[in-house]
């Protein structure tokens, strides 16, 4: 111990004699282990924590699927429901979950809420307790959906300020009156992808009456999840070869109700793949990205000691001859360099603790656990990692360097300066080829991702979004189908035509539509479809479904290729019409007219739809991403068909932020308890559509920025200290001839040497490391010649620059100055 303290005072005292170093290489220290600790800080929360759940291993999110029909999630009915908690053998407990908007009343303007209704088990199930009051278990059951909510921890102090006596109050949800029995703690969230949207409240039903189908129907799937915490004795391969046993049995009990050729199975996700959904690329890229520069910074500082240790060959020579042992003198130069480590590692803290939230203003919305992200024992340990690390890398080279002293010839030098040999040069070089090595690999990542947004934003997303304002809005469900108003699609239908008529006399506004899905929404249904003269077979059609209102098309400037667009005369009980865009028209009437031809889409209800027949043809939109291949889409009129959750579209010659008191108004107008919500510009979202993208590109070109930054310091390190102490061997060759242009190319020459050996190294690095981003790159290829060939020039061209300042200093000396020092 005591020695350890005399290492420790006397690595303080050697840093404290190099102030202007200290600072330096402190400096560099902070920012990589800051920004590499901010990263892990989101990496840990969204992909390494546990759920915040009881046995979070054992939840799994139930799956139902149409494979036949190429279809995915179409959700559960009730007895469906029932088989797999009583027949399956593979749950202990399941339950499902019904997440809809609502519409709160009772407040200044209706608001929206997303409700969760789940099944009486959801909470025992996933282990949560209450917050304030208490929490709804099998107890409670209900064949309807009971008349008591629990409140998010977000909700109760949006509404209730936080009030403690909340518990017993009444609140006005899509008309029905709910009475408060519990709050949830601030950590609890449900388990579902970030892009749903915080649920706000929880109400439990059994899924048996109104308003749901009375009795139950086994080919209503109205029941879009289901989460499910297997039997501790199964693995979830065993569990999903249970359910694949299972789902055969129901197929053959039940075979008027499953289409043999769909298939009909069961699939079982970990819950944790559900909630952390796409980003697990994302993230693991950015902290990949942000431990190159670490490792960057890391070789950058072994140069430093290097060059630090040479200075000091005199007094380590003189230390040795005066019995220090190589293995002391090894363990006290580290020690400077771990606790050089360790000060950059707790400011890296500090500079994490204060920048992870600037860090997460920069990450997408939709970014999964977002709350969760912190400083914790995990990442605190992580921190502790990296000093360690780094302190190791930086300080190992030049501890051993140091063991390795010539302590005869160092004694026999008149002046304190020091020498290299050239085994330390060889160090240093070998640092500067790997800092160029790593600085490549970032900088053709960066090329890729680059190019990537570029052919993303390239994508045609199928409309024009300038002047194009858009919002949502839902139309109440009470649970009691008497009070419904909106029952029937006739009056669904005068709402839409009430609301058009308002939006489209506000001043400024040129055109308005309203639809069931707005273009790059993710809202869309995919059903199966029977197109006429063709049976529903294995490889049967599926289209995206969209009902829109008349001038929707002329709203986004869609263009009509075909036929006509949906019109104010497509009303209930007229010919039921359908538009399709071209990708369907190609795929399911290839090298016909498909105007006149009659499709059918599945069953949305207990009843089919009745037949629809093709108007019109109309140019293809992206309703996903941008990056999606394209799907076929199949448009309806939104007065013969509609659900209740509507988005809405004016095109305006005024500015976007000032018709959002307008558009409320108008909507408010045509009913009192319509909410207006997710009030957003076209251009907006496309804009958040690309964010991930927006963000792995730029943080990944910082990085790169950054490295080559860095990179450029490493290359001129190396060249200017070998000119610095090869200044006698330049004086000699200019005395016997040399001009300054062949000393100036023979400095350059060994800054491109390190150059072109980092970029060789650097290459097959990025061609490895390009497998790992495919399923991030879209229209590029990982291997694209043209982003390495730049990638290589733009490092050739850096490190050229970096050795040309100390090669120009090599071709101004004077042999007589340099011959009379070296002497």
């Amino acid at each position: 111990m005591d020695t350890l303290l005399q290492d420790l005072r006397f690595a303080w005292r050697a840093l404290a004699r190099s102030p202007l170093f200290s600072a330096a290489a402190l400096l560099v220290l902070a920012l990589g282990t800051g920004a590499s600790v901010a990263v892990f800080s989101v990496v840990n929360a969204v992909l390494l924590r546990p759920l915040p759940f009881e046995d979070p291993g054992r939840l799994v999110s139930v799956r139902s699927e149409l494979p036949g029909l190429g279809l995915e999630d179409v959700g559960f009915s009730t007895p469906e429901l029932d088989d797999l908690a009583q027949r399956s053998g593979v749950f202990d407990q399941v339950a499902a979950v019904w997440a809809v908007d609502s519409t709160l009343t009772g407040v200044d303007h209706p608001q929206r809420v997303l409700t969760a209704v789940v099944s009486p088990t959801y909470f025992r199930m996933l282990g949560a307790r209450a917050q304030v009051g208490r929490l709804p278990g099998p107890e409670d059951a209900t064949r309807g959906i009971a008349d008591t909510v629990v409140l998010s921890d977000a909700a109760w102090r949006r509404l209730y300020g936080g009030a403690p006596d909340v518990l017993g109050k009444k609140l006005r949800m899509d008309n029905d009156v709910y009475t408060v029995i519990g709050v949830t703690p601030p950590d609890f969230r449900h388990p579902a992808p970030s892009s749903l949207g915080d649920v706000d409240m929880w109400a439990t039903t059994e899924f048996r009456a109104d308003p749901f189908p009375s009795p139950p129907q086994r080919r209503v799937r109205m029941l879009p999840t289901i989460v499910g915490r297997l039997r501790p004795d199964l693995t979830l391969a065993e569990a999903q070869a249970g359910l694949t046993t299972f789902a055969a049995a129901v197929r053959a009990d039940n075979p008027s109700d499953y289409a043999p050729q769909a298939r009909w199975t069961v699939r079982v996700v970990p819950l944790r793949d559900v909630v952390v959904g796409n980003v697990q690329t994302l993230l693991v890229l950015m902290l990949g990205a942000v431990g190159l520069v670490l490792a960057i910074a890391c070789a950058n500082l072994a140069n430093l000691l290097l060059a630090r240790a040479s200075s000091r060959q005199r007094e380590i020579a003189v230390r040795l001859a005066l019995g220090a042992a190589p293995r002391r003198l090894f363990r006290q130069l580290l020690t400077e360099s771990l606790l050089l480590a360790t000060l950059g590692g707790v400011a890296g803290v500090a500079v994490a603790a204060g920048t992870t939230r600037s860090l997460l203003a920069l990450v997408p919305s939709r970014l999964p656990r977002v709350h969760e992200v912190g400083v914790d024992a995990t990442v605190l340990a992580f921190s502790a990692l990296i000093v360690l690390l780094t302190g190791v890398l930086f300080g190992s080279a030049p501890a051993v360097q140091a063991g390795r002293t010539d302590v005869v010839g160092h004694l026999k030098e008149s002046g304190a300066r020091g020498t290299s040999g050239p085994r330390q040069q060889r160090l240093r070089v070998a640092f500067g080829i790997s800092q160029i090595a790593l600085s490549l690999v970032l900088m053709s990542a960066s090329g890729l991702l680059l190019r990537t947004l570029w052919g993303v934003l390239a994508v045609d997303s199928g409309i024009d979004s300038r002047g194009v304002l858009t919002a949502r809005t839902w139309v109440a469900v009470p649970n009691d189908p008497a009070n419904d108003r909106y029952r029937k699609v006739e009056a669904r239908a005068a709402l839409v035509r009430e609301v058009l008529r308002r939006l489209r006399e506000i001043p400024g506004v040129t055109e308005a539509a309203m639809t069931t899905a707005l273009p790059i929404s993710h809202m869309t249904t995919r059903a199966p479809l029977q197109i006429e003269g063709r049976p529903n077979e294995a490889e049967a059609a599926t289209a995206e479904v969209v009902f829109a209102s008349p001038g929707y098309f002329a709203t986004f400037r869609i263009p009509v290729r075909r036929g006509r667009g949906i019109l104010d005369s497509d009303q209930p009980g007229n010919m039921e019409v359908a538009v399709l865009d071209e990708t369907a028209a190609l795929r399911f009437f290839p090298g016909q007219d498909p105007i006149g031809r009659t499709l059918q889409l599945g069953r949305f209800g207990p009843q089919p739809p009745p037949p629809m027949t093709v108007v019109g043809v109309v140019g293809d939109v992206k309703y996903g991403r941008l990056d999606e291949p394209k799907a076929p889409h199949v448009y309806g009129s939104l007065f013969q068909h509609s659900g209740r959750g509507f988005g809405f579209a004016v095109r305006a010659r005024a500015d976007a932020g000032t018709l959002a008191g307008p558009l409320r108004a108008a909507l408010e107008g045509a009913d009192s308890e319509l909410p207006v919500f997710s009030a957003q510009s076209m251009e907006e979202r496309l804009a958040v559509s690309v964010s991930e993208r927006r963000l792995s590109a730029g943080l990944v070109s910082l990085f790169a920025v950054v490295a080559v930054l860095m990179a450029a310091i490493g290359v001129y390190g190396v060249v200017a200290y070998s000119v610095a102490h090869r200044t006698r061997e330049i004086g000699v060759r200019m005395a016997l001839g040399a001009t300054r242009a062949h000393v100036a190319r023979l400095v350059l020459g060994e800054g491109m040497r390190i150059a072109l050996a980092g970029i060789v190294v650097g290459t097959l690095a990025a061609l490895a490391a390009g497998r790992a981003l495919r399923s991030l790159l879209f229209q590029v290829r990982e291997t694209d010649p043209l982003v390495f060939a730049t990638a290589g020039v733009l490092l050739g061209a850096v490190a050229l620059l970096a050795a040309y300042v100390p090669a120009r200093r090599a071709a101004r000396v004077d042999p007589l100055v340099s011959l009379h020092h070296g002497s």
